[in-house]
């Protein structure tokens, strides 16, 4: 029996972009300060998890973790982030191909800062 996903197209109704941080060249051998380019805009479904405060590192960190779930795509990294409409910035923090088969992936990610 072939097991079948839980998630469809039409579960994907929120639009988040891709950002990835690039360095221009600064035009006299250079390169500027880190900036980031919009890669592709996403149609995925979100999910708010419960937020944290993990103690590491002799500090408290906050967190405040989300679940993306969009269409399979090989071009996004760890190193990215996402926008959301209203501006918010999320960092990544995991990407999962879900049950192996490259039709959907999982994205962790939170408003937390950067390790």
């Amino acid at each position: 029996m072939v097991k079948c996903s839980k998630l469809c197209a039409g579960d994907f109704d929120q639009v988040v972009k891709l950002q990835r941080p690039t360095r221009p060249p600064n035009g006299s051998g250079g390169f500027k300060n880190e900036v980031w380019d919009d890669v592709v805009d996403l149609f995925c479904s979100i999910k708010q998890n419960r937020g944290t405060e993990p103690f590491a590192h002799q500090r408290i960190e906050t967190r405040a973790p989300f679940v993306f779930h969009c269409n399979y795509t090989e071009d996004i990294f760890e190193t990215d982030r996402l926008v959301l409409e209203d501006g918010t910035e999320l960092n990544i923090r995991y990407i999962d191909d879900l049950e192996r088969r490259k039709l959907y992936l999982e994205i962790g990610a939170d408003k937390g800062v950067m390790d």
